[in-house]
């Protein structure tokens, strides 16, 4: 929960007065948005990716179906979602609605965070964020209100007091629950919401008008926000039906973009009748610059993800790769030296090829890094853990040679933006 300012309710609504979230968002209108003069607030849904396919789940928590009214509701008091954290990334899940090879990042192979981890264990897919966005669009067409539109911020959820403290390294060195994972031999195992499977967390980036308390809580609220999976690129993403092809070459392409669209997280306008063709999303993204000691990463790629119904009713998605990802890199997993060519910069113009104007869609952009070691493999590494000599690998240290983690031991950094949505019957 984040209000705007220190205007609160003078008791927080426990799960005691408010077991249901329904019951919390109507505590939280009637104490604070309808009673308190100067009270503002909104909520933010953490970890989906263990909530058991609930997250998203169109109905209330008595089962019966939404109504627009509902739906509206839900959408005024939660316009966020949490879409990585240091408990894995919750966008998507290779082979859990989608065949998207990029899904394969910092998952867990378990649906709930105390379950052992079981290889090719079931997953509800209402526990992962695009799915619910594609929920939305579903619910958006049966009852005229979208339950699940969502902008997308990142979290470390470190238990440390160590806020921004997202860097591989940092997390193989300190983990993120104190004394439960400080310790190479604790943090190298498969722990509860800690340990070799977790992550050092994300960033939440808000797109304010100045550093102002009033300012960022206006562009939380209005879903200009990014996240990462934990580096620090920068990303813009603007929608329209008539930003300009060459909108990158200009000296002020962010200002001809913002003029010409909408920014993340907002609604594309009514078509213009005489536009042709789909819309146009400028989407520009800057490399981590880094820091002493920590340089950044290349850009590798640019996609835009795009969800949409199709005329039967059934929720389709798509990745399209726009810029980049001509350029070869990898990393040496023994020394994580990384190799290759990448992008310190890269932008575009992109109109949808396949636009419909009959179909809602949301579009979002993803950014990948050129690949670099995951914090496990810098700290096997460094361990000096040889797994092609298993029966020499300290016990404290097998984890490092586990199946479980073997695809996850170079990884992509990432950024997401929130999504630009179209609805057919925008006025």
């Amino acid at each position: 929960m984040i209000f705007r300012y220190d205007v609160v309710p003078e008791l927080p609504t426990s799960y005691i007065e408010a077991p249901t979230p329904e019951q919390l968002w109507s505590a939280l209108d009637s104490q604070c948005l309808d009673a308190l003069p100067g009270c503002d607030v909104l909520s933010i849904p953490h970890s989906s990716n263990f909530s058991r396919g609930l997250m998203f789940e169109p109905s209330n928590a008595d089962g019966s179906a939404l109504s627009k009214e509902d739906a509206a509701f839900r959408a005024a008091m939660e316009p966020l979602v949490e879409i990585h954290q240091h408990k894995g990334s919750s966008e998507c899940k290779l082979g859990v609605l989608t065949n998207d090879e990029d899904c394969a990042f910092e998952t867990y192979e378990k649906a709930a965070i105390l379950d052992p981890p079981i290889p090719g264990v079931f997953v509800p897919p209402l526990s992962f964020v695009r799915n619910g966005l594609l929920e939305g669009l579903v619910q958006d067409e049966a009852v005229g209100a979208n339950p699940f539109e969502l902008g997308f911020i990142g979290a470390s959820d470190t238990h440390n007091a160590t806020a921004g403290a997202t860097h591989e390294a940092d997390y193989r060195e300190t983990g993120h629950i104190g004394g439960l994972d400080w310790e190479p031999r604790r943090l190298l195992r498969f722990l509860a919401a800690s340990g070799i499977e977790s992550n050092g967390g994300g960033l939440a980036i808000v797109w304010a008008e100045e550093n102002s308390r009033d300012a960022i809580f206006d562009a939380l609220e209005r879903r200009e926000v990014y996240a990462t999976s934990g580096t620090r690129p920068t990303l813009r993403l603007f929608g329209g039906w008539d930003i300009p092809s060459d909108a990158c070459d200009s000296q002020n392409a962010v200002e001809v973009a913002d003029q010409s669209g909408v920014p993340m997280g907002a609604t594309l306008p009514a078509r213009p009748n005489a536009a042709s063709g789909g819309p146009r999303f400028f989407i520009s993204a800057q490399q981590d610059p880094g820091s002493e000691g920590e340089p950044g990463m290349a850009l590798e790629r640019v996609q835009i993800i795009k969800g949409w119904v199709d005329a039967e009713g059934n929720p389709q998605e798509k990745v399209f790769n726009v810029a980049g990802g001509d350029r070869a890199a990898d990393v040496d997993i023994r020394t994580c030296e990384p190799s290759g060519q990448g992008y310190a910069s890269l932008c575009t113009v992109w109109a949808d090829p396949e636009f419909v104007p009959e179909e809602r869609a949301f579009y979002y952009a993803r950014i990948l890094e050129n690949p670099v070691c995951r914090w496990s493999t810098l700290l096997c590494n460094e361990l000096g853990v040889d797994c092609a000599d298993i029966a020499n690998v300290p016990a404290d240290f097998a984890e490092c040679c586990s199946p479980s983690i073997e695809d996850q031991r170079v990884i992509k950094e990432r950024a997401w933006s929130s999504p630009i949505w179209y609805r057919p019957e925008t006025p």
